[in-house]
């Protein structure tokens, strides 16, 4: 009897190890899952980047030096087709004729990690002259290194350097910086561009010592003394670097710097272009914060979705049906929220790539409110109110764009107010309009923050009622979608005293 119980519990422990050993593969398997859809994912994102880039971009095979990609904007900048790039190498194609300086190009290309020419010359397919500034990476894809040249045609902006003596009223029309600097180190001129750049006036600079500027131009000791033995052996710099206005706000700039020579080749001066980058790098670290936001905000609810079905799946048998009920009612709602992130991104992207086309017909919002709240009431504690007049006139809109702002601002305001607390939706007739208002009984809003809430990734941080969630898209999307309509939207509010966000829609006609 004691063998036989012996032998039955070690047949439960072998099978609990057997389930446990299933499960984690099946952790493995869905991580693995996951990790090549956010690849793929990457490579589209990234893809779209090459192709809408407005530089050419080139890429090589650093082993072979073969051609094996090239974006559309080289393409039109040479004149070339893509069949023309594919499967040569640099000195095999027309625009690279000198044979011998593209094999030593290519040579430094795969030695060095990064690798800048300026006032490289090319000709194009129609036997222009051009002149590019060229500049390389090289890094790894799958194991195999490749060569990144991100070619930009400078020919517009060398002309502009050279006749910078004759052309200055030209000059001060243009946004960017341009200092010229005699062979004294003097200042002798000092462009609109540069005046609005660092709060300087050309009487303020104009015949100064550069020393006395160098707490605008230079922040840093290294650059100057990079940009000088630079200068003293190609006749040339250009780097990106960090300058100060005389308020004290930095500036991320692009800087090239050549000489200037005369007739005998004597250096008489150099000419300096400066490029204010500092909102194209802050855009850059947006996007740094947003792709962390979102990669953040979409794992949540999947893992939540993921886990729900998990259990489901392999413990059904085990649960009562109300608990099975719960875990994919937990599914579904993670789910729908998963799906209103993405519908914001879409929303967002169409906008700005301006391909929102609106498909308006006669609508009547209070039907349509009616849906969208009762949506709600099956997710929220709070209390939604519909507040109509009796006859309602009817709008011209797009339904679904509708919907979406409604939902985007009736999700906010449960974001925003405690749970059980009043959520109101009204409307009124105006002249041409119907005022649609959505209002909650939340700790209310700032005057300052106001002017923050329709901006991207824009969130007023935690509330009294729990963590906030999202990305901090919805609202950017519902002014987007108001304003493609015709309307205006805004919020009227006050600390203590909740919200009210309104929006209007043009009405089609009048019911009497």
């Amino acid at each position: 009897m004691k063998d036989s119980q012996k032998t039955k519990t070690q047949l439960i422990d072998e099978l609990e190890v057997m389930r446990q050993r299933t499960n984690k593969k099946g952790l493995a398997k869905t991580r693995s899952d996951r990790a090549k859809q956010r690849l793929k994912d990457s490579e589209i994102r990234y893809r779209r980047l090459f192709e809408t880039a407005q530089d050419g971009i080139l890429i090589l095979d650093a082993e072979t030096g073969q051609i094996t990609d090239v974006n559309p904007f080289l393409m039109d900048m040479l004149g070339y087709p893509y069949e023309e790039f594919i499967g040569k190498r640099l000195w095999e194609i027309g625009p690279f004729k000198d044979v011998e300086a593209s094999k030593t190009a290519y040579r430094e290309l795969q030695a060095e990690k990064y690798v800048r020419y300026e006032n490289l010359p090319l000709e194009t397919r129609d036997k222009r002259q051009i002149q590019v500034e060229f500049v390389s990476n090289i890094y790894k894809v799958n194991h195999s290194r490749v060569i990144q040249c991100n070619i930009r045609d400078i020919t517009a902006r060398k002309q502009i350097e050279r006749q910078l003596i004759f052309h200055a009223e030209v000059l001060d029309q243009i946004s960017d910086a341009v200092v010229l600097i005699d062979n004294t180190r003097i200042v002798r001129y000092w462009n609109k561009g540069a005046e609005r750049q660092y709060g300087l006036s050309e009487e303020e600079a104009s015949g100064k010592p550069l020393g006395e500027l160098y707490q605008y131009l230079w922040l840093k000791a290294e650059d100057e003394q990079a940009s000088v033995k630079a200068l003293g052996t190609r006749g040339f710099w250009s780097g990106d670097n960090l300058h100060i206005r005389r308020d004290g706000m930095r500036l991320y700039v692009h800087s090239s710097v050549s000489t200037i020579k005369d007739k005998d080749g004597k250096v008489i001066g150099m000419l300096a272009v400066i490029r204010d980058v500092t909102g194209r790098t802050e855009l850059d670290l947006l996007k740094d914060e947003f792709i962390g936001l979102v990669s953040h905000e979409m794992r949540t609810p999947l893992t939540v979705v993921i886990g729900c079905l998990d259990t489901t799946l392999k413990r059904g048998e085990l649960l009562s049906q109300d608990k099975i009920n719960e875990l994919l009612n937990d599914a579904h709602y993670e789910a729908l929220s998963l799906s209103n992130i993405l519908e914001n991104l879409l929303e967002l992207s169409r906008t700005q790539a301006k391909r929102l086309l609106l498909y308006s017909e006669p609508m009547r919002f209070e039907k349509l409110a009616e849906e969208v709240v009762k949506e709600f009431k099956g997710q929220s504690a709070h209390q939604f109110i519909l507040d109509f007049p009796s006859e309602l006139p009817s709008v011209e809109a797009d339904t679904l764009r509708v919907r979406r702002i409604l939902y985007n601002l009736l999700q906010n305001a449960v974001k925003y107010s405690p749970a059980g607390s009043k959520i109101n939706v009204f409307a009124r007739e105006e002249p041409d309009y119907l005022v649609i208002g959505i209002s909650n009984q939340g700790s209310g809003i700032s005057a300052e923050d106001q002017t923050k809430l329709f901006h991207s990734f824009q969130r007023l941080g935690a509330e009294p009622y729990g963590e906030i969630k999202g990305i901090g898209l919805g609202l950017m999307v519902c002014l987007r979608l108001v304003e493609a309509h015709g309307g205006k939207i805004w919020v009227e509010s006050a600390p203590k005293k909740g919200s009210t966000f309104y929006f209007t829609l043009p009405l089609i006609y009048r019911e009497k």
